[in-house]
This record gives C-alpha cells, sequence and structure tokens, in this order.
C-alpha cells in the first residue's frame, strides 16, 4: 500500500476510537409538548457532559439544559437536551400563559449515545423508572 493510503486509514481508525460508543449524526425529531411539561418531563441520571435535573440518586442538580424524556409523534422515547431553551420555544411559552396548551415542534437534534439507561418520569408525582434510551441534544426547533 502506498504511505499516503496507510495515512488515510490510520485517521480515519483514530476517528472511529475517538467516536466508540458515541454517535456522531443528526436526525429530526417530531414531539408535541405543553407548558405543564417544562415542570413534569423529568429524568436522573448523566450522558457525556448533558445532564438530567437529578443525579441518579435522585439528588437535584444544577444542568442549565436539563435532559428530558418526550415521545416522538411516531411513539419513540427519547431524552432530549434543550428543547425549552431553543429560541423559538422561549417564544412560545412567553405567549402562552395555558400549562394544558399543547405544541408540535420539529426539532433538529444531535445524537449524544444511543442507548443509555436514564431515570425518566412524565409527571413530578412519578417516580424515576430506568429506561434505555437514545439522548439528544436539540440545535433548533420549528412549532406548528
Amino acid at each position: 500500500m502506498k504511505e499516503s493510503t496507510l495515512v488515510a486509514l490510520a485517521l480515519i481508525f483514530s476517528a472511529l476510537a475517538l467516536t466508540a460508543g458515541r454517535a456522531t449524526w443528526s436526525r429530526r425529531v417530531d414531539t408535541t409538548f405543553s407548558r405543564a411539561d417544562l415542570e413534569g418531563l423529568g429524568c436522573s441520571g448523566t450522558v457525556h457532559d448533558a445532564s438530567c435535573a437529578w443525579a441518579a440518586d435522585a439528588t437535584p442538580t444544577s444542568s442549565e439544559k436539563p435532559l428530558r424524556p418526550f415521545v416522538t409523534t411516531a411513539g419513540e422515547l427519547v431524552v432530549l437536551e434543550g428543547v425549552f431553551e431553543t429560541s423559538s420555544v422561549v417564544e412560545w411559552l412567553a405567549r402562552t400563559t395555558d400549562p394544558t396548551s399543547r405544541v408540535r415542534a420539529s426539532c433538529t437534534a444531535q445524537f449524544l449515545e444511543s442507548g443509555a439507561t436514564l431515570g425518566v418520569r412524565f409527571s413530578r408525582s412519578d417516580g424515576f423508572v430506568p429506561r434505555n434510551v437514545a439522548v439528544l441534544r436539540v440545535t433548533e426547533c420549528a412549532l406548528h
């Protein structure tokens, strides 16, 4: 093999080793949520540099963009970081006072982990239930 081919292969394998166990691609996530979900949706645990609002032992954390569980419009359970912090959702929250009013969002998100185990809950009165989930970081959402 030529030296340039060997160098190229070495770079490819190095990149694969650095991202092993961690997907690095993006996808669209379609979901719905309400203002009440801002408080009700929660999880416990950490994935890479993203944290839920609660640690694995259910003590509060200080995450600025806490991970939250969502069910997509296709019925898939995912945990997303940053949905309520995107500009379109911040604007919607400022205009919406009804806690039960729902909105549909199409969000672009980058995979952080494709099979993480986190505790999830859909109401503040529920306990955290361990679930194997895809974890994604949202970069933008369009509301419908």
